[in-house]
Protein backbone atom coordinates (compact mmCIF):
# COMPACT_ATOMS: atom_id res chain seq x y z
CA UNK A 1 0.00 0.00 0.00
CA UNK A 2 1.33 3.15 -1.35
CA UNK A 3 2.08 5.86 1.54
CA UNK A 4 -0.73 8.02 2.48
CA UNK A 5 0.01 11.58 1.65
CA UNK A 6 -1.65 14.99 2.80
CA UNK A 7 -3.58 15.79 -0.33
CA UNK A 8 -4.51 19.29 1.86
CA UNK A 9 -2.75 22.28 2.48
CA UNK A 10 -1.86 21.34 5.87
CA UNK A 11 -1.47 24.89 6.34
CA UNK A 12 -4.97 26.46 5.36
CA UNK A 13 -7.04 23.42 6.74
CA UNK A 14 -4.75 21.60 9.71
CA UNK A 15 -4.43 17.83 9.96
CA UNK A 16 -6.24 14.74 11.21
CA UNK A 17 -6.74 13.91 14.24
CA UNK A 18 -4.72 10.80 13.90
CA UNK A 19 -1.80 13.91 12.93
CA UNK A 20 -2.00 15.83 15.86
CA UNK A 21 0.27 15.07 17.43
CA UNK A 22 2.62 17.23 15.04
CA UNK A 23 2.55 20.86 16.77
CA UNK A 24 0.99 23.30 13.49
CA UNK A 25 0.56 26.46 16.12
CA UNK A 26 1.82 29.16 14.45
CA UNK A 27 2.46 28.44 11.12
CA UNK A 28 1.31 31.51 8.63
CA UNK A 29 -1.80 30.69 6.65
CA UNK A 30 -1.93 30.55 3.09
CA UNK A 31 -1.75 34.61 1.75
CA UNK A 32 0.56 35.72 4.93
CA UNK A 33 3.90 36.98 4.05
CA UNK A 34 5.38 34.29 6.12
CA UNK A 35 3.33 31.34 4.34
CA UNK A 36 5.99 28.67 2.86
CA UNK A 37 5.19 26.51 0.01
CA UNK A 38 7.90 23.83 0.77
CA UNK A 39 5.61 22.73 3.38
CA UNK A 40 2.78 21.98 1.20
CA UNK A 41 2.07 18.75 0.30
CA UNK A 42 4.39 17.01 2.69
CA UNK A 43 3.43 13.73 4.60
CA UNK A 44 3.10 13.96 8.24
CA UNK A 45 6.63 12.67 8.96
CA UNK A 46 8.42 14.68 6.19
CA UNK A 47 6.33 17.58 7.73
CA UNK A 48 7.85 16.88 11.40
CA UNK A 49 10.85 16.53 10.37
CA UNK A 50 11.00 19.58 8.28
CA UNK A 51 9.46 21.31 11.28
CA UNK A 52 12.59 19.56 14.01
CA UNK A 53 15.58 20.31 11.37
CA UNK A 54 14.09 24.32 10.89
CA UNK A 55 14.08 24.62 15.07
CA UNK A 56 17.58 23.11 15.31
CA UNK A 57 18.70 25.58 12.98
CA UNK A 58 17.52 28.33 14.76
CA UNK A 59 18.82 27.04 17.55
CA UNK A 60 22.31 26.49 16.34
CA UNK A 61 21.96 29.85 15.16
CA UNK A 62 21.06 31.55 18.42
CA UNK A 63 23.83 29.64 20.34
CA UNK A 64 26.21 31.35 18.02
CA UNK A 65 25.10 34.36 18.10
CA UNK A 66 25.29 34.55 22.04
CA UNK A 67 29.00 33.22 21.20
CA UNK A 68 29.77 35.75 18.82
CA UNK A 69 28.32 39.03 20.87
CA UNK A 70 30.34 37.02 23.76
CA UNK A 71 33.18 37.34 21.84
CA UNK A 72 32.75 40.60 21.01
CA UNK A 73 32.07 42.45 24.55
CA UNK A 74 35.22 40.72 25.44
CA UNK A 75 37.12 42.83 22.61
CA UNK A 76 35.41 45.69 23.20
CA UNK A 77 36.03 45.50 26.58
CA UNK A 78 39.72 45.05 25.77
CA UNK A 79 39.87 48.21 23.15
CA UNK A 80 40.24 45.82 20.06
CA UNK A 81 37.35 47.76 18.55
CA UNK A 82 38.47 46.50 14.84
CA UNK A 83 37.99 42.75 16.07
CA UNK A 84 35.08 43.36 18.13
CA UNK A 85 33.31 44.97 15.07
CA UNK A 86 34.13 42.35 13.02
CA UNK A 87 32.33 39.92 15.60
CA UNK A 88 29.37 41.90 15.77
CA UNK A 89 29.35 41.86 12.26
CA UNK A 90 29.45 38.17 12.11
CA UNK A 91 26.37 38.06 14.97
CA UNK A 92 24.23 40.13 12.01
CA UNK A 93 24.36 37.16 10.06
CA UNK A 94 22.96 35.01 12.56
CA UNK A 95 20.06 37.33 13.67
CA UNK A 96 22.32 39.57 15.97
CA UNK A 97 19.86 42.76 15.30
CA UNK A 98 19.80 45.58 17.06
CA UNK A 99 22.08 44.45 19.64
CA UNK A 100 25.35 43.44 16.91
CA UNK A 101 24.37 46.98 14.93
CA UNK A 102 24.31 48.82 18.09
CA UNK A 103 27.73 47.10 18.79
CA UNK A 104 29.14 48.31 15.41
CA UNK A 105 28.73 51.50 15.92
CA UNK A 106 29.76 51.42 19.14
CA UNK A 107 33.18 49.88 18.16
CA UNK A 108 33.48 52.58 14.95
CA UNK A 109 33.38 55.57 17.06
CA UNK A 110 35.07 54.27 19.74
CA UNK A 111 32.88 54.07 22.43
CA UNK A 112 31.01 56.88 21.13
CA UNK A 113 34.58 59.45 21.90
CA UNK A 114 34.93 60.02 17.88
CA UNK A 115 33.17 61.19 14.80
CA UNK A 116 36.32 60.68 12.57
CA UNK A 117 34.65 56.96 10.87
CA UNK A 118 31.83 59.43 9.52
CA UNK A 119 33.94 61.72 7.77
CA UNK A 120 35.99 58.75 5.69
CA UNK A 121 33.49 57.42 3.08
CA UNK A 122 29.89 58.44 1.82
CA UNK A 123 28.99 54.57 1.55
CA UNK A 124 29.73 53.59 5.02
CA UNK A 125 28.15 56.99 6.52
CA UNK A 126 25.16 56.34 4.30
CA UNK A 127 24.84 52.88 6.58
CA UNK A 128 23.61 55.10 9.72
CA UNK A 129 20.26 56.34 8.18
CA UNK A 130 19.93 52.69 7.35
CA UNK A 131 20.28 51.43 11.24
CA UNK A 132 18.03 50.90 13.68
CA UNK A 133 16.54 54.29 15.26
CA UNK A 134 17.12 53.58 18.51
CA UNK A 135 21.18 52.88 17.13
CA UNK A 136 20.72 55.44 15.04
CA UNK A 137 19.01 58.15 17.68
CA UNK A 138 21.88 56.94 20.52
CA UNK A 139 24.90 57.80 17.97
CA UNK A 140 23.80 61.14 16.75
CA UNK A 141 22.83 62.07 20.61
CA UNK A 142 26.22 61.60 21.87
CA UNK A 143 27.99 62.46 18.24
CA UNK A 144 25.65 64.85 16.63
CA UNK A 145 27.12 67.53 17.41
CA UNK A 146 30.49 67.12 16.84
CA UNK A 147 29.37 65.42 12.99
CA UNK A 148 27.81 69.18 12.03
CA UNK A 149 30.38 71.50 14.07
CA UNK A 150 33.15 69.10 11.75
CA UNK A 151 30.62 69.59 8.42
CA UNK A 152 30.41 73.35 9.17
CA UNK A 153 34.41 73.73 9.24
CA UNK A 154 34.71 71.32 5.95
CA UNK A 155 32.28 74.20 4.42
CA UNK A 156 34.19 76.84 5.55
CA UNK A 157 37.58 75.64 4.16
CA UNK A 158 35.53 73.98 0.91
CA UNK A 159 34.04 77.01 -0.22
CA UNK A 160 37.13 79.61 -0.64
CA UNK A 161 39.27 76.82 -1.48
CA UNK A 162 37.04 75.80 -4.37
CA UNK A 163 36.91 79.67 -5.49
CA UNK A 164 40.93 79.70 -5.37
CA UNK A 165 41.19 76.18 -7.39
CA UNK A 166 38.66 77.30 -9.77
CA UNK A 167 40.54 80.58 -10.61
CA UNK A 168 43.58 78.65 -11.27
CA UNK A 169 42.25 75.98 -13.61
CA UNK A 170 40.55 78.69 -15.63
CA UNK A 171 43.57 81.06 -15.82
CA UNK A 172 45.52 77.91 -17.16
CA UNK A 173 42.85 76.43 -19.37
CA UNK A 174 43.27 78.64 -22.25
CA UNK A 175 47.30 78.32 -22.08
CA UNK A 176 47.05 74.15 -21.65
CA UNK A 177 44.32 74.31 -24.84
CA UNK A 178 47.11 76.41 -27.19
CA UNK A 179 49.71 74.27 -26.67
CA UNK A 180 47.74 70.92 -27.19
CA UNK A 181 46.41 72.94 -30.27
CA UNK A 182 49.94 74.09 -31.46
CA UNK A 183 51.05 70.17 -31.78
CA UNK A 184 47.55 68.97 -32.92
CA UNK A 185 47.50 70.88 -35.88
CA UNK A 186 51.57 70.14 -36.67
CA UNK A 187 50.57 66.41 -36.23
CA UNK A 188 47.40 66.48 -38.55
CA UNK A 189 49.51 67.93 -41.20
CA UNK A 190 52.65 65.23 -40.95
CA UNK A 191 50.10 62.43 -40.93
CA UNK A 192 48.42 63.76 -43.52
CA UNK A 193 51.67 64.06 -45.57
CA UNK A 194 52.40 60.64 -44.53
CA UNK A 195 49.35 59.18 -46.54
CA UNK A 196 49.92 61.25 -49.04
CA UNK A 197 53.37 59.70 -49.62
CA UNK A 198 52.49 56.72 -48.79
CA UNK A 199 49.88 56.58 -51.90
CA UNK A 200 52.10 57.81 -54.30
CA UNK A 201 54.55 55.65 -52.91
CA UNK A 202 52.19 52.65 -54.02
CA UNK A 203 51.13 54.33 -57.17
CA UNK A 204 54.56 54.79 -58.25
CA UNK A 205 55.31 51.48 -57.46
CA UNK A 206 53.00 49.25 -59.27
CA UNK A 207 54.42 50.96 -62.45
CA UNK A 208 57.59 49.63 -62.08
CA UNK A 209 56.94 46.67 -63.77
CA UNK A 210 54.54 47.58 -66.58
CA UNK A 211 57.35 50.74 -68.19
CA UNK A 212 61.04 50.78 -68.85
CA UNK A 213 61.62 54.18 -68.02
CA UNK A 214 63.52 55.11 -64.71
CA UNK A 215 60.58 57.58 -63.69
CA UNK A 216 58.38 55.03 -61.85
CA UNK A 217 61.24 53.28 -59.80
CA UNK A 218 62.59 57.25 -59.22
CA UNK A 219 59.15 58.19 -57.88
CA UNK A 220 58.71 55.46 -55.40
CA UNK A 221 62.34 56.22 -53.98
CA UNK A 222 61.53 59.83 -53.59
CA UNK A 223 57.90 59.56 -52.15
CA UNK A 224 59.27 56.42 -49.41
CA UNK A 225 62.21 58.64 -48.73
CA UNK A 226 59.35 61.47 -47.95
CA UNK A 227 56.89 58.66 -46.10
CA UNK A 228 59.75 57.46 -43.91
CA UNK A 229 60.32 61.23 -42.84
CA UNK A 230 56.53 62.47 -42.68
CA UNK A 231 56.38 58.90 -40.65
CA UNK A 232 59.14 60.51 -38.20
CA UNK A 233 57.73 64.20 -37.57
CA UNK A 234 54.34 62.76 -37.11
CA UNK A 235 55.57 61.22 -34.34
CA UNK A 236 58.17 63.57 -33.24
CA UNK A 237 54.45 65.94 -32.74
CA UNK A 238 52.73 62.81 -31.41
CA UNK A 239 54.56 63.00 -28.34
CA UNK A 240 53.95 66.64 -27.48
CA UNK A 241 50.17 66.19 -28.43
CA UNK A 242 49.82 63.07 -26.34
CA UNK A 243 51.28 65.43 -23.66
CA UNK A 244 49.76 68.59 -24.48
CA UNK A 245 46.41 66.64 -23.97
CA UNK A 246 47.42 65.01 -20.92
CA UNK A 247 48.21 68.48 -19.15
CA UNK A 248 44.64 69.72 -20.65
CA UNK A 249 43.13 66.60 -18.55
CA UNK A 250 45.22 66.83 -15.80
CA UNK A 251 44.20 70.77 -15.22
CA UNK A 252 40.31 69.47 -15.03
CA UNK A 253 41.37 66.96 -11.96
CA UNK A 254 41.46 68.06 -8.52
CA UNK A 255 44.56 65.51 -7.93
CA UNK A 256 46.72 67.71 -10.26
CA UNK A 257 48.10 71.03 -7.16
CA UNK A 258 47.96 70.47 -3.46
CA UNK A 259 44.89 72.67 -3.24
CA UNK A 260 42.48 70.52 -5.39
CA UNK A 261 44.11 67.39 -3.56
CA UNK A 262 42.99 69.28 -0.15
CA UNK A 263 40.03 70.02 -2.01
CA UNK A 264 38.91 66.81 -3.12
CA UNK A 265 39.67 65.56 1.05
CA UNK A 266 37.01 68.43 2.27
CA UNK A 267 34.38 67.87 -0.32
CA UNK A 268 34.40 63.40 0.36
CA UNK A 269 34.58 64.79 4.27
CA UNK A 270 31.39 66.91 3.63
CA UNK A 271 29.63 64.61 1.21
CA UNK A 272 30.81 61.63 4.32
CA UNK A 273 29.38 63.52 7.03
CA UNK A 274 25.66 65.28 5.54
CA UNK A 275 25.40 61.29 4.12
CA UNK A 276 25.09 60.16 8.02
CA UNK A 277 22.97 63.00 9.13
CA UNK A 278 20.54 62.77 6.09
CA UNK A 279 17.02 62.17 7.42
CA UNK A 280 16.09 58.16 6.48
CA UNK A 281 13.58 57.08 4.50
CA UNK A 282 9.44 57.42 5.64
CA UNK A 283 8.66 54.79 3.55
CA UNK A 284 6.82 51.55 5.87
CA UNK A 285 4.71 48.91 4.89
CA UNK A 286 1.77 50.34 5.79
CA UNK A 287 2.06 53.05 3.41
CA UNK A 288 3.13 50.85 0.71
CA UNK A 289 -0.54 49.06 0.95
CA UNK A 290 -2.00 52.33 1.37
CA UNK A 291 -0.63 53.03 -1.93
CA UNK A 292 -2.04 49.97 -3.67
CA UNK A 293 -5.28 50.71 -2.14
CA UNK A 294 -5.61 53.66 -3.45
CA UNK A 295 -4.85 52.49 -7.20
CA UNK A 296 -7.54 54.15 -9.94
CA UNK A 297 -10.27 50.85 -10.23
CA UNK A 298 -9.81 49.59 -7.64
CA UNK A 299 -11.76 51.99 -4.88
CA UNK A 300 -15.68 51.23 -4.95
CA UNK A 301 -15.99 55.49 -5.07
CA UNK A 302 -15.92 54.76 -8.74
CA UNK A 303 -18.77 52.15 -9.16
CA UNK A 304 -21.68 53.58 -11.21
Amino acid sequence: MAEERLTDDPLKKGLEDEFLDIELEGLPEEGSEEYDEDLVGLTPTELKAELRRRRDEAEKAEKERERLLKAAAQKRAAGEFSEAESLYAQAVLYGGGEESERGIWACRTKEYTSAECFGESPETSAELPAAYPAVRSEVLEKLGDSMRDELEKCHAEAIPLREKWNAGRDSRRDAFRANRNYYLVRFGVAFALFVLFGIGCAVAAMYIVRTKEMTAPILTGVFGVMVLVSAGVAVFFSRGLFLGQKLVKDNERLSATEDGVRLAYLENRIASFSAALEEPAAFTEESGEDEEEAEPGESGDGEA
